[in-house]
């Protein structure tokens, strides 16, 4: 009997130990994501998924109003992490909790098959995939850091074209959907397929953007 009392401590401790890797930056994290999801679940009350505008009838970039809240806060985010230098004081722990929970919440959306799990996340999605956003993108960006990044020409030259790859890549996306429109690979394949080549095609065409005079200062 006397051992008991060690068994609950290391049951305690057991039970804790994802607690403990919760700190102040995974709430911020929980935060941001929530606050945008809110906001990107009323606004799609308004405007659906998949609703496509041109603001004043004078921009040739159609929008989605469903998505421009995460857009403009992402954005905004990472100024912000690069200001305040986030990615480099988050810790490893935060950083793995970070990837787990938005791969996990990317497994649950591609997993659903139609049934009460389809329709729940169906419902809150605005809310789910602002989760799913955020903290992929913050697991994605400490796994590069931990296990990616080096000092090579190859990985200064994409550094020096992000930015503008930042800035082309949905009109670029947009033109190669429109060119697949007719063709069959599967959603997955089409995915697999249009994100990588929209990838690789923003990189250089913001690189041969560059040579124009002028332009490199601002990309």
């Amino acid at each position: 009997m006397k051992h008991i009392p060690n068994i609950l401590s290391a049951s305690r401790i057991a039970w804790c130990l994802p607690l403990l890797l919760v700190d102040a930056m995974t709430v911020s994290f929980l935060v941001v994501a929530l606050l945008m999801g809110v906001g990107s679940y009323f606004i799609r009350q308004v405007s659906p998924q998949d609703h496509w505008i041109w603001p004043f009838g004078i921009i040739p970039l159609p929008m989605e109003p469903a998505h421009y809240l995460q857009y403009v806060m992402m954005f905004v985010l990472g100024i912000l992490a690069y200001r305040f230098q986030w990615l480099d004081k988050m810790s490893n722990s935060v950083g793995f909790m970070a990837l787990l929970i938005g791969i996990a919440l990317a497994m649950g959306n591609y997993l659903r098959d139609g049934g009460p799990w389809d329709a729940f996340v169906w419902q809150w999605f605005g809310i789910y995939e602002s989760l799913m956003c955020v903290f992929i993108s913050f697991g994605l960006l400490w796994l590069f850091r931990e296990f990616v990044s080096t000092t090579s020409r190859f990985w200064q030259w994409c550094a020096a074209q992000s930015y503008g790859a930042y800035v082309f890549h949905l009109l670029l996306m947009i033109v190669l959907q429109n060119a697949m429109d007719s063709i069959w690979i599967g959603a997955f394949g089409k995915f697999l397929f249009i994100g990588v080549v929209t990838t690789v095609l923003s990189f250089l065409l913001t690189w041969m953007v560059k040579m124009i005079p002028g332009f490199k200062k601002v990309l």
